[in-house]
């Protein structure tokens, strides 16, 4: 078995609430048990982690195996994979003319919000207040004209690629700063 030893190291180095936040971050509310058992082998393989979430929540027959969003949450905060979803974002943003697209497909219900958050943000929509109420006007004009719902692989795509069930598209166009359109 490999170990995981890169995601431990993450761990070490991070206090128990940023290890706990990762792990909340994921809906892994259950699973926060497993990193303070772990922290007793130093090098422990991934099949010893499984074993240890095992412990946690128990894994049943035709369900998922309750390790891999374990090991998800884990890929994600080593990786800083959020973080570098919102850089790209930006950075992608920054380079467009007016007119460009900017189009990101998610694969994970965090990646898509992080997606949808931004498109708001840069288009000026207000975020948390009631959709009935009137639009509040922004002192910036908007960066973004146009930002698409989040768009779903057809019938025919997921049959082609079934891994692709999750997956999300979203695209947005960048506004002219100086006609806003």
């Amino acid at each position: 078995a490999h170990t995981i030893r890169p995601a431990f190291e993450f761990i070490k180095t991070k206090p128990g609430y940023s290890v706990v936040s990762s792990v909340f971050l994921m809906c892994l509310k259950d699973r926060v048990l497993v990193f303070g058992d772990c922290a007793v082998n130093p090098n422990p393989t991934s099949q010893q982690l499984a074993e240890i979430v095992y412990q946690v929540i128990f894994k049943k027959p035709g369900q998922p195996d309750p390790a891999t969003r374990t090991f998800q949450a884990l890929r994600i905060a080593v990786n800083d994979e959020l973080g570098e979803l919102e850089r790209g974002l930006a950075g992608g943003l920054s380079v467009l003319k007016p007119g460009g697209r900017l189009a990101v497909v998610t694969f994970h219900s965090l990646e898509d919000r992080i997606v949808k958050n931004f498109f708001k943000q840069k288009a000026g929509k207000s975020e948390g207040v009631s959709r009935y109420l009137p639009e509040a006007a922004t002192a910036a004009p908007a960066e973004l004209a146009f930002c698409s719902k989040a768009v779903p692989p057809t019938a025919a795509e997921v049959e082609a690629n079934p891994r692709a069930h999750s997956a999300k598209l979203r695209y947005a166009i960048k506004s002219d700063k100086e006609t806003g359109q």
